[in-house]
Order: structure tokens, then C-alpha cells, then sequence
């Protein structure tokens, strides 16, 4: 009986002690914590898609991705400018003074103080950045083809999207298919993009970080050529332009007043 008893005292001061933490968190700290909550910030920010890869139909890869970070700047006051400017490596060009440039709004509604930021300095960034709407750390897609020139005449190019090309899930940066086979497959490498959400406090401290919609990548694709007969070929017009003249003197005939054949194609890089 009196382990029964001594067992029940236990469970009643436990009970006690945590009914009496439960009330001064909710009604005696009530109005404390409220304030906190108002005072934190949501900000939504992009999850860049990341576009479809394209490989040749014996698996050499052509086109994929990598996600850069740009600083955009929209005017206005900006605090923490110089470990903002230091962190970002904004550049003289971007600036006005020792202030940010701010956009030409006759012309533009916004401008890149810095491109492709530093992977080790974003964490920082997004501190001082958070609390400042006029500034922001956007996630850009770029495009790269490891193997140079080849097929670059098929694959085309991409570009950013301009505002009259910014659609559903779409927004300024992504990218679009400008020529050849990137502009004619643009529905089936573009994908859809997501959306993370952060809270941060007052004074600017992440507080929690959530994704809303992860987003879908663009779907890959597999051409009918094939890398090496692509190789060989482009190969064999290039040997073969320079001295086109050559062979007929060789032979005591006049040279050929117009060349008949050449290789244009833009580096997709």
C-alpha cells in the first residue's frame, strides 16, 4: 500500500509541475510568444527545374544543368550593404557610388548585382538577405554541353525567359529553348517548378525551413545519332575544308571561285 501511495504522490506532483508549465506557456506567456510570431517573416522562394538532359542514342551526355545563385536588386534601401557587397562580390560596374545600382525602371524592373555566388557564402547571405524584399537570392539553371561543339548545329542554344514568356509555373530566369532541337523540345525538357518556404525571426535568424512543392525535373531525351559517326563526320568536313583548291591544282585546274561547303555552328557554351 505505501509503494501504491508514494506511486501516486509522484504521478500528482509530476502532473502539477506540468499543468503549471502548460499554463504559463499558454496564458501567463501567452501575449510573448504571440508578439515573436508576428514579427517573424515568411518569405517563398523558387525551386529552379532543372531542365531534361540530352544524350546521343549511345549514351554520350550533350546537354545537362548546374544551379547557379544570382543577387537581384530592385531599389531601395538596402542594410548590411558592406558584408552584403563583400559576401556577394558585387562588382564596381554593378554600383553606383558605394550604393547598389538601382534598376532603370524605364527599362527594366530589376538588376544582378552579382552572378554565380559563391556556394560557401550563400548560407550568410540568405541571413542578411531575408529580412529585405527589395533583395534576393535567385536559383538560376544553366545550361552546359560537356562535349563542346559537337552536334552544336543540332542542339541549339537556351536563354532566360523574358517577362512575356513567364507562364504557369514559370518565372524570370528560367530557361527557354532559343534554336534547334532545345526551342523544338522545349515542352518536353522544360519541368515545373517548386516553391520553398522559410521563416526567419526578427533579427533575421533562420527559424524553419520547409519545401511546399519539390517541383518536377524536365524530361531527358535520347537522339537517333550516334556520337562516334558524328565525330568521324564532323571530323572528316573539317580535314577536308582547308585545301579544297589543292587538289585541283594538283591536277592543273583553275581554283573554285566560291567555297563549296563549311561547318557553322555556334558553341553552345
Amino acid at each position: 500500500m505505501n509503494r501504491i501511495r508514494w506511486l501516486a504522490v509522484v504521478m500528482s506532483v509530476a502532473l502539477t509541475v506540468f499543468g503549471t508549465r502548460l499554463y504559463d506557456l499558454q496564458v501567463v506567456r501567452h501575449a510573448q510568444f504571440a508578439v515573436q510570431s508576428d514579427n517573424n517573416y515568411q518569405k517563398d522562394a523558387v525551386i529552379r527545374a532543372l531542365r531534361g538532359e540530352i544524350r546521343t542514342q549511345d549514351g554520350l551526355l550533350l546537354a545537362t544543368n548546374r544551379l547557379a545563385v544570382d543577387l537581384i536588386y530592385v531599389g531601395g534601401e538596402v542594410s548590411s550593404w558592406d558584408k552584403i557587397r563583400y559576401l556577394a562580390g558585387v562588382q564596381p560596374e554593378a554600383m553606383t557610388g558605394e550604393w547598389p545600382r538601382p534598376p532603370d525602371f524605364s527599362k527594366e524592373k530589376e538588376v544582378v548585382l552579382a552572378r554565380n555566388i559563391r556556394a560557401e557564402n550563400l548560407p550568410a547571405l540568405y541571413e542578411f538577405t531575408a529580412l529585405q524584399p527589395n533583395l534576393e537570392l535567385r536559383e538560376r539553371v544553366e545550361r552546359i554541353y560537356p562535349q563542346g561543339k559537337l552536334a552544336a548545329h543540332l542542339l541549339g542554344y537556351t536563354r532566360e525567359a523574358d517577362q512575356d514568356e513567364v507562364q504557369g509555373s514559370s518565372t524570370l530566369g528560367d530557361l527557354v529553348g532559343a534554336s534547334g532541337l532545345e526551342a523544338s523540345l522545349q515542352q518536353t525538357l522544360a519541368g515545373n517548378n517548386g516553391v520553398r518556404r522559410s521563416e526567419v525571426t526578427a533579427a533575421g535568424r533562420p527559424q524553419s525551413d520547409r519545401v511546399i512543392d519539390p517541383g518536377k525535373k524536365g524530361q531527358g531525351v535520347v537522339l537517333t545519332i550516334d556520337s562516334r559517326l558524328q565525330q568521324a563526320a564532323e571530323k572528316a568536313l573539317r580535314d577536308a575544308l582547308p585545301d579544297i583548291n589543292a587538289g585541283r591544282a594538283k591536277y592543273g585546274n583553275p581554283p573554285e571561285a566560291l567555297v563549296r561547303g563549311a561547318i557553322i555552328a555556334l558553341d553552345p557554351r
